[in-house]
């Protein structure tokens, strides 16, 4: 494609891939504070992304409340991790408490089972 001055110019190929969308929403703990509006943040997000950008409703993953549980988490991501190709793109979306370790400045999503 030439440009103003003659030159040509390159366009980048765009890489296609599948979109996923994987959203975790924790309102209710067994141990800590309730929440009132992680799962409603997930859910507009994910509406947002269904009905605006067109992601497949076949390539969203959520897990609420008492699904979101440690095990149930790492097991979504392992079962993402085996299907997600390269050129792929994923969303990944936690609601929820959270804690940053000070000494490592590491932070960490808290899940629904958590213990204090």
């Amino acid at each position: 494609m030439p440009n103003q001055k003659g030159g040509v110019i390159r366009l980048k190929k765009k890489l296609r891939g599948t979109s996923w969308f994987f959203g975790i929403g924790v309102n209710q703990y067994l141990e800590y504070q309730k929440l009132h509006n992680a799962v409603k943040d997930v859910q507009d997000i994910q509406h947002l992304l269904c009905e605006k950008y067109d992601l497949d409703a076949e390539n969203v993953f959520l897990l609420f409340d008492e699904e979101a549980t440690e095990v149930n988490i790492i097991s979504q991501l392992d079962h993402l991790a085996s299907v997600i190709q390269p050129e792929d793109k994923l969303i990944l979306y936690y609601s929820g408490h959270g804690h940053l370790n000070k000494n490592t400045e590491l932070g960490y999503w808290i899940p629904h089972d958590a213990q204090i």
